[in-house]
């Protein structure tokens, strides 16, 4: 990881803050990359909400190429004047190298609406997806914001480009609705629409690079869903904060005011002037039929097989689709690592017997391991307690 200053569209205002692999073969499918464990924290806030931003740095003269990853917790997006929509949509789908975007371009305003918003009187609105797209669009850094490029040794005109390359399990986004100016500050108001469900396969590698490997203009279909959304109510100087959270269990939307709840519609929530948007992945097919099929092998045999109890969970739980990880259990010694509190007699084993069918099924899947069939606990890690 690079030890350059943050990203400028993470820092520009504030936002409110929420291996080791012995691999067999790389994962087989395109969104096993998407999920790649070893760009996430080893936190469990990391692996929740963590994903990884490259920028790439073009300079103008020499064309030398710089590329920064970086991780994040939360996208931070610049709400766009709906009268700048047209543009992105006509930037977005001009150039091969953004991902694919059935939907045509939307309208101009019109000439009433252009004179009431550039007079203050019409918030305007503009779509989630808009605000996606203006992200990863190609920014110029010219003049007094040139970048300085290693290969000339000197500040040159360049341009920045931003691409997701791993997408985390819960997506937040956090809409600047805040515009600050010097000691001034004032609060955006116009509304940004979006929707239940949100395919962020277009922005995730939308850059075409060399040795990347993407496909120009083609894009994996990667769903999520809403979860949560939190309001702020009030003007830029002081405000009220609610909260907006999906119970996945029922289906049903409740808010959450101070020590008030209610029940809420799913049209209520849509309509919302979102500050803050949390998005869930949703589970392929295909991992849900894997899953079906593991736990009927798992009644095939006995269990005599070890995995690792994270990566298990993970499993069934996140639409991770990463290699298998035994050595989070294991140390150097081939042994294996007890995790022992000081007020447990009885050690904690982060593996999960499973049956041999089991293992074979998510091996030829997954890859990863190694292979464990027995465990012996190290008497070099673990020495015995007096």
């Amino acid at each position: 990881m690079s030890n350059s200053p943050p990203l400028s569209r993470m820092s520009q205002s504030p936002s409110p803050s929420p291996s080791f692999l012995f691999r067999k073969k790389p994962p087989t499918s395109p969104s096993a990359a998407v999920s790649s464990a070893e760009d996430r924290s080893e936190s469990i806030v990391g692996e929740i909400f963590g994903g990884v931003l490259q920028s790439r740095l073009i300079c103008h003269e020499c064309r030398n190429v710089s590329i920064t990853r970086d991780k994040f917790l939360d996208l931070s997006l610049s709400i766009p004047a709906d009268n700048r929509v047209p543009d992105i949509q006509r930037e977005w789908q001009s150039d091969p190298s953004y991902g694919v975007d059935a939907s045509p371009p939307p309208a101009g305003p019109g000439f009433l609406t252009r004179l009431l918003v550039g007079m203050n009187l019409l918030s305007g609105e503009v779509l989630l997806k808009d605000c996606m797209k203006d992200f990863c669009l190609k920014e110029e850094l010219t003049g007094s914001e040139q970048a300085r490029c290693e290969r000339c040794n000197k500040y040159t005109e360049s341009h920045k480009t931003f691409n997701i390359t791993c997408l985390p399990e819960i997506m937040v986004i956090h809409l600047k609705r805040f515009r600050y100016d010097y000691d001034y500050c004032e609060k955006v108001g116009i509304h940004v629409t979006y929707k239940m469900e949100m395919d962020m396969g277009p922005y995730y590698g939308c850059r075409r690079s060399a040795g990347l490997g993407n496909d120009v203009g083609m894009h994996e279909r990667i769903p999520y869903r809403l979860i949560g959304v939190i309001v702020h109510e009030g003007l830029a100087g002081g405000g009220h904060y609610i909260a907006y959270c999906l119970n996945r269990t029922t289906g049903e939307w409740f808010m959450f005011s101070d020590s008030r709840v209610s029940k809420v519609t799913e049209e209520a929530v849509l309509s919302l002037q979102a500050y803050v948007l949390f998005y869930w992945r949703v589970p392929s097919d295909d991992l849900k039929n894997l899953r079906e099929e593991v736990k009927l092998k798992m009644h095939d045999g006995e269990m005599s097989h070890y995995i690792s109890r994270r990566w298990w969970e993970r499993f069934q739980h996140s639409s991770w689709d990463s290699p298998i990880s035994n050595t989070d259990f294991l140390c150097p010694h081939g042994g294996v690592k007890v995790f022992r509190t000081p007020s447990e007699d009885v050690p904690q084993m982060p593996a999960k017997a499973i049956s041999a069918s089991a293992w074979r099924c998510l091996y030829e899947r997954f890859g990863g391991g190694p292979e464990v069939t027995e465990l012996i606990q190290c008497r070099k890690c673990n020495p015995p307690r007096e």
